[in-house]
């Protein structure tokens, strides 16, 4: 990263602070006690799924957060001497969403540029029956709670490789669910009824229902948050601003095309992909075009950047992924994803 490479590289040797963590609970705080379903993490209907949850913006903060996990209360282990979950490919992805239920369109609830929050083979054990459980992600997400309207949030869990043997202690385990209006999902599996797909994780439609949703805990925090335009159009210039960052620390940010390989810093990382648009924003070289993407942090602990969009018409529909690293102490920020429109 040119100037702030050894910064950043010596930054990592030194332990990131301890950061103020929060939970919002969807419907509630009980990790227990009242339904409960196979769905989606159990093996019944075979060992590909997708699901959406449909997460109110009633219980989520008025102002801009980082999510940093999400955490599942399981119920019962779907073997007998069952220890968790797991399965070969396994992503969650989450995004705004402005709708109060869900439609039986998988491709309607996720914008054009989600965040990827997990992507890759997983292993969840041991896993505590009737307690919330962490999935560990990989990465975090901006939430915008200071727009008006304040948006919901939507996440889509879907995975491929589960074993359904129910011998294996790996089969999977059912979660506590509710039966509010608050928790609508949409589901789809190899044999959960009409409709089906020969691979559900890349389903188009799925079984909708405005209740049943498994509870979920989200832990976020209000420092270190990278923010970002959904959408920018071509030949204009787009802000993208550090948000809760350490005064005086030396600051970069990056933009690429991707958000992987997930590469580490030390005690943090960052979703973006190491491509040509990466190495040009934080080379120093262009100014003009990356206004702002290194420095040092403020007293208001506040950055904001530019950058210059080309007005090229083969840009147009293109994501791009913005994100922020902090050094002394350390910390590194959500992606965001903006759509480049004509």
């Amino acid at each position: 990263m040119r100037r702030y490479v050894l910064a950043v590289a010596m930054g990592c040797m030194v332990a990131a602070p301890t950061v103020a963590q929060s939970n919002a609970y969807f419907p509630s705080n009980q990790p227990s006690g009242g339904s409960t379903n196979t769905f989606p993490f159990g093996n019944a209907f075979g060992p590909n799924w997708r699901y959406h949850g449909l997460l109110s913006a009633a219980n989520l903060p008025t102002s801009k957060i980082k999510i940093t996990d999400i955490s599942v209360a399981p119920s019962s282990f779907s073997a007998t001497s069952g220890t968790g979950f797991a399965a070969s490919q396994f992503q969650i992805r989450m995004d705004h969403y402005a709708g109060a239920t869900l439609s039986t369109v998988f491709g309607s609830h996720l914008g054009p540029c989600p965040i990827d929050l997990y992507d890759g083979p997983i292993t969840m054990s041991p896993v505590t029956l009737s307690s919330w459980n962490a999935v560990g992600l990989q990465t975090s997400f901006g939430y915008d709670g200071d727009l008006v309207p304040q948006p919901n949030l939507v996440f889509e869990i879907r995975y491929q490789g589960r074993s359904t043997v129910s011998s294996n202690p790996l089969a999977g385990f059912r979660s506590f669910s509710d039966g509010t209006a608050s928790m609508p999902r949409l589901w789809s599996n190899t044999g959960g009824g009409t409709p089906t797909a020969a691979d559900p994780y890349s389903a188009t439609y799925g079984r909708y229902s405005g209740t049943g949703g498994i509870r979920v805990c989200l832990t976020y925090s209000t420092t270190c948050i990278c923010d970002a335009p959904a959408t920018a159009k071509l030949g204009t210039t787009m802000p993208i601003r550090l948000i809760g960052m350490t005064p005086a620390q030396p600051y970069q940010i990056a933009t690429s095309f991707g958000q992987r390989p997930i590469f580490s810093l030390g005690t943090c990382s960052i979703a973006l992909t190491p491509d040509d648009l990466f190495r040009l924003s934080t080379s120093g070289a262009v100014p003009a075009l990356f206004g702002g993407y290194a420095g040092n942090v403020p007293a208001s602990g506040n950055v904001t950047a530019t950058l210059s969009i080309p007005a090229i018409p083969v840009l147009a529909g293109v994501c791009i992924y913005s994100a922020g690293v902090g050094v002394n102490p350390l910390c590194c920020t959500n992606t965001e994803g903006t759509q480049l429109t004509p």
